[in-house]
């Protein structure tokens, strides 16, 4: 996947959320998501994937460095009179770079693993434990913190989508939340019996439309620049679709 049409800060010590959204735009079904997938956290499916092909990105910028970290810290170490003080830092920002990217990699592992486990039909409460296989004890506490602000979208994207069902299925004749919750759970469960052809529905929500222009603009001048038509034209039909859903929802929103 091609993202050098933008410029992303990525940070050490939290879950960099700016990108994926970028990456969930690329992979946005114009024909069955709804905007506030791309903004809010409430499509497992669009989520999952979005991570998967981040992952890539990073582990393809990764790889384009001539040496590992482990390299950089040996000729730090042995080496070092063979450097001037400006071939030593350069040396020492590439290596931090690296860092940087390597726990990203990570985090994303980790945060795989929770949609998994969600898509299997666990609750959040347990699906956000320790991954053994890639956390230590101590670690999954750090892990934790620095994915923090994805797990808080995600929690509110989930309640958003419960309670969106439950509000459904009281329109229709049931004015019981315990008797809609109680479909909602057997809907749940019909959903884990046949997750591979699952399409999860997902829901608009007004002004989001402004903000996600406001994030193709700069994406869609460049790839008018470099003159990258394949990417020009799915952000132009991503915008397009976005233009026909939210004049859609205004015309139902009006009725």
């Amino acid at each position: 996947m091609d993202i050098s049409s933008r410029h992303f800060r990525v940070y050490f010590q939290k879950l960099n959320t700016k990108v994926l959204k970028f990456i969930k735009i690329l992979n946005f079904n114009v024909r069955e998501d709804d905007i506030s997938c791309i903004v809010e956290t409430r499509s497992l499916s669009l989520e999952y994937i979005s991570l998967q092909k981040l992952k890539v990105v990073y582990e393809e910028f990764l790889d384009s460095f001539p040496t590992t970290v482990a390299e950089d810290q040996r000729i730090m170490k042995e080496d070092i009179g063979k450097y001037t003080g400006n071939q030593y830092f350069a040396l020492v920002y590439r290596s931090e770079m690296k860092k940087i990217l390597i726990n990203q990699i990570n985090l994303i592992k980790i945060t795989l693993h929770i949609l998994e486990r969600l898509m299997k039909g666990m609750t959040l409460d347990f699906a956000v434990t320790r991954v053994f296989e890639l956390e230590s004890k101590k670690e999954f506490i750090i892990n934790r913190m620095m994915i923090d602000n994805y797990l808080t979208s995600l929690k509110k994207g989930l309640e958003k989508n419960q309670q969106e069902f439950v509000n459904l299925h009281k329109t229709e004749g049931n004015n019981d939340d315990i008797q809609a919750k109680m479909i909602m759970m057997e809907r749940q469960r019909k959903l884990r019996m046949e997750l591979p052809r699952v399409a999860y529905r997902q829901f608009e929500v007004r002004g989001y439309d402004k903000m996600i222009e406001r994030i193709l603009e700069a994406p869609l001048r460049s790839s008018q620049n470099s003159q990258n038509k394949e990417l020009e034209e799915k952000l132009l039909l991503i915008k397009d679709s976005l233009k026909e859903q939210v004049n859609t929802n205004t015309m139902y929103l009006e009725e």
